[in-house]
């Protein structure tokens, strides 16, 4: 009778034990997280504004009327560009191991829209297509999650411009030709994940930090939903519009 109660007495505390060792290496796992700016690809000419003679894909800055809240840089490319240079390809600096990843894609466009922007995006040999139509008010904004299941570790990323679907961005100086924008990609093994951190935690797990760190930032009554710029904020008590007389 004492062996079997022993036994089981044994038995539990190499279980507790065990549950114990599971619950940390759970807890442990965290979702690897890779941005990449498009901005950043190989051989890209940087320019201040849009230049529509410039041959295939270009860094152009975007702080101030185009919202890109990255580094403050873009990656434009315009319709009139052969399709042989339409292809921009950065390298990794640490090969992105293989498995399955969601793919986000940061873009800026177009308001003028006549069909479909099309972006493939090519994650060492795997392919992930991202199509969007008219997109945000003067800013960037991310599309919808892209599933990609990387059989091999991935060393390097490329984007091409598949088709143009509209101009314009809401913004001034805005180009003739058709235009596409890209700020950002996001890559995370997290599938549950239903779109990338706010832009605030973005910094932080960039910066290496725990995306918690930070308190999120409270929702006052004068904020403007939808947009990046506050408004005025409202009177804290009703306005007196009692004429004064003069006398």
């Amino acid at each position: 009778m004492q062996r079997m109660r022993a036994a089981q007495f044994s038995i539990l505390v190499v279980a507790i034990w065990l549950g114990i060792i599971g619950g940390v290496n759970v807890l442990a796992e965290e979702p690897a997280r890779l941005y990449i700016e498009a901005e950043d690809c190989e051989r890209l000419p940087a320019y201040p504004y849009h230049n529509e003679d410039a041959t295939g894909w270009y860094a152009r800055n975007a702080s101030c009327r185009l919202g890109a809240p990255g580094r403050a840089w873009c990656a434009a490319i315009h319709s009139n560009t052969v399709a042989d240079q339409r292809t921009m390809s950065i390298k990794l600096k640490k090969p992105l191991p293989a498995g399955k990843y969601q793919a986000f894609l940061r873009v800026l466009g177009p308001r003028a829209v006549t069909t479909d922007s099309i972006v493939m995006v090519r994650i060492g040999k795997t392919p992930a297509e991202f199509r969007w139509r008219e997109g945000a008010k003067g800013r960037c904004f991310w599309l919808p999650a892209v599933e990609v299941n990387l059989a091999d570790a991935a060393d390097s990323v490329s984007f091409r411009a598949v088709q143009f679907g509209g101009a314009g961005h809401r913004g001034m100086y805005e180009p003739l030709n058709f235009s596409i924008w890209v700020d950002t990609l996001y890559l995370t093994s997290d599938m549950k994940e239903k779109s990338p951190p706010d832009i605030v935690a973005e910094r932080l797990i960039r910066a290496g930090l725990d995306p918690k760190a930070i308190a999120p930032r409270p929702v006052y009554k004068a904020d403007e939903t939808g947009t990046r710029e506050p408004v005025t904020p409202l009177p804290e008590n009703p306005s007196d519009i009692t004429p004064i007389l003069l006398v």
